[in-house]
């Protein structure tokens, strides 16, 4: 991995981790209520009390049966990729191979079957970074097409209820969404806990607290933008204020919004190059997250949609802020790997 990569992996982690706990208590509390878990039964012969610290370690552990094989499996996905097209052009191995694969598995559902991960990891990989010349020449985020291609193509594998092993439980943004904040807040999904970390949904995107740290990170080591971050959240904002009567607070930490935002959206090969684009770019995704989700209520979770289609408005975006803001033709082009 180049140093950029290394950073956004490091950055990702603890989303990874919180995300790996949360997924391994959820479902070992469904667990408790009848559901049938093969890799609960296995772990709970470790003996360990769930309110002990190794109850934690359970918990992760759980969490871990269910993203390893995913992991293991589109990552050598993802090499296999790299490797024929390195052949076939006579070049080095691509060297985005393994965080496209990291970032891809953290936005999937736990219960996904495998040749299906690799599917459309395959379609993301080949069809939207290899066929532009591989890492820093694609026009959408890889990892990005992958799940979109995946999700619109078997929407079933994606399903309100389809988040959590062995339960039919309904993910935290339908719950809000089909219920209301009052009725979603009364059975214990508040706006502080979905914060901290027990969202039910993909895999690393549980904690909207360790993505917003994680994008805190990157902007300090001047990786990533501040302004399509904090031009999201001023969107997000807006359009929360204008539609809808979810409010903006819950749509941050609802779905995937945190970790898309903080390590997708900033992406430098995506994201404009000028300053002012990359503000208005950051406002577009927000606005558009807010948009998506008051107009389709049966599939409020719109991050994946929004991003595409504010990254296909980039070219116009950075053409209308060289064109109308002075100094805006200054390129963003350090790091863009």
């Amino acid at each position: 991995m180049t140093h950029i990569q290394r950073q956004y992996f490091l950055a990702s982690l603890p989303a990874a981790l919180v995300g790996l706990w949360s997924l391994g208590d959820g479902v070992r509390s469904q667990a408790a209520e009848g559901a049938d878990v093969l890799q609960l039964s296995l772990i709970n012969s470790l003996q360990m009390s769930s309110e002990s610290a190794g109850g934690v370690l359970v918990a992760a552990a759980l969490g871990a049966s269910f993203f390893l094989p995913l992991l293991l499996t589109v990552s050598i996905t993802s090499r296999a990729w790299a490797e024929i097209f390195a052949r076939a052009r006579g070049r080095s191995i691509d060297e985005g191979w393994f965080l496209s694969a990291w970032l891809y598995v953290l936005l999937l559902p736990a219960t996904l079957p495998l040749h299906y991960a690799a599917l459309g990891f395959s379609f993301g990989a080949v069809f939207g970074c290899y066929v532009f010349g591989g890492t820093g020449r694609y026009v959408v985020n890889p990892t990005l097409l992958g799940v979109a291609f995946i999700s619109i193509s078997y929407p079933d594998l994606f399903a309100q209820n389809h988040w959590l092993p062995g339960s039919d439980v309904l993910a935290s943004w339908t719950l809000v969404a089909t219920e209301g904040i009052e009725a979603a807040a009364s059975g214990g999904t508040s706006w502080a806990a979905l914060f901290l970390g027990t969202e039910i949904g993909a895999l690393g995107t549980s904690s909207a607290l360790a993505a917003l740290l994680g994008a805190s990170y990157l902007i300090a080591r001047r990786v990533a933008s501040a302004g399509i971050v904090v031009g999201a959240l001023i969107g997000l904002a807006i359009a929360g204020t204008l539609f809808g009567e979810i409010p903006s607070l819950w749509h941050l930490v609802l779905g995937n919004f945190a970790f898309v935002l903080a390590f997708i959206a900033t992406d430098r090969t995506t994201q404009p190059r000028t300053t002012a684009g990359c503000w208005a770019y950051g406002a577009l995704f927000g606005f558009l997250i807010v948009v998506l989700r008051t107009a389709d209520p049966a599939r409020p979770e719109a991050t994946v949609s929004a991003l595409l289609l504010a990254s296909l408005c980039v070219p116009l975006i950075d053409h209308i802020a060289s064109s109308t803001v002075p100094g805006a033709r200054t390129p963003q082009d350090v790091g863009r790997e």
